[in-house]
């Protein structure tokens, strides 16, 4: 292998163990960020479901006065039926597989009351771009973002939770946060990887530099481009942290 490819090397393992300490910093911060909204979360529930029970004492007290039984009795004909012609479907509360549910796909056709961008579209998975096996056809953005292999069905997974209404949706940051990782909605119902665990972002120079390492099979002394290209030659530490991610993904 070449000086410059022997140069490549030395810094990758900097930025590897760079990247491992970003990586588990941000980990930690989106775990106490998590807690504290399901903590938040948790205490509305409850304040919810105290106020349910009271309303349905108060209730079962006002129909056995009139009716002289102590408990809530359905009206004759069950609901809606023709006891007294005032029954109403309950409020909906979740798709045909129930509240919360996660549905089947790809695609997972998303509930029309969650909020957020993902209301009632079919929600698809990520641009192959957005996997490791999709890099070498990937096009290079500004930014860039990428799934390690092992969190792929993860992924999958917190898509379904989204479209079942169960992760938490941020207005300000347009993101929808479910298992310590963040997505945004396309227009058309495509789901992209923002951050958290599992996923690794990246610039343009850095996606580009992973595109070409895999191409040459993780040699960078078989890429002309490191030594010719001026984004690359003015920017070396792209190169650096790229080839530290494929030695982190492929060894």
């Amino acid at each position: 292998m070449s000086e410059i490819a022997h140069a490549f090397e030395d810094a990758a393992k900097k930025a590897e163990q760079g990247l491992a300490k970003d990586f588990a910093t941000g980990y930690h911060d989106i775990l106490k960020e998590t807690e504290q909204k399901t903590g938040q979360v948790a205490d509305t529930v409850a304040e919810n479901e105290v106020t349910t029970v009271e309303d349905l004492g108060r209730a079962g007290e006002r129909r056995g006065g009139e009716s002289g039984v102590g408990d809530v009795r359905q009206p004759e004909g069950g609901a809606g039926g023709a006891g007294d012609g005032a029954g109403s479907p309950p409020p909906r509360t979740g798709g045909p597989e129930g509240p919360g549910v996660p549905p089947d796909g790809p695609p997972w056709p998303a509930r029309d009351d969650i909020p957020g961008h993902a209301r009632g579209k079919m929600l698809r998975p990520p641009n192959k771009r957005h996997t490791v096996s999709g890099v070498k056809a990937g096009p290079p953005k500004a930014e860039n973002s990428l799934i390690l292999r092992e969190h792929e069905q993860a992924v999958k997974d917190d898509i379904a939770q989204i479209a079942a209404g169960n992760a938490h949706w941020d207005p300000e940051t347009s993101r929808y946060t479910i298992n310590g990782r963040s997505y945004g909605i396309e227009p058309s119902g495509t789901v992209f990887p923002d951050s958290g665990v599992g996923i690794v972002n990246l610039s343009r120079n850095e996606y580009s530099a992973l595109k070409e390492l895999i191409k040459a099979g993780g040699d960078p002394g078989r890429v002309p481009a490191f030594t010719r290209a001026p984004h690359f030659v003015n920017d070396p530490q792209s190169v650096a942290n790229a080839l530290a991610l494929f030695n982190r993904i492929f060894t």
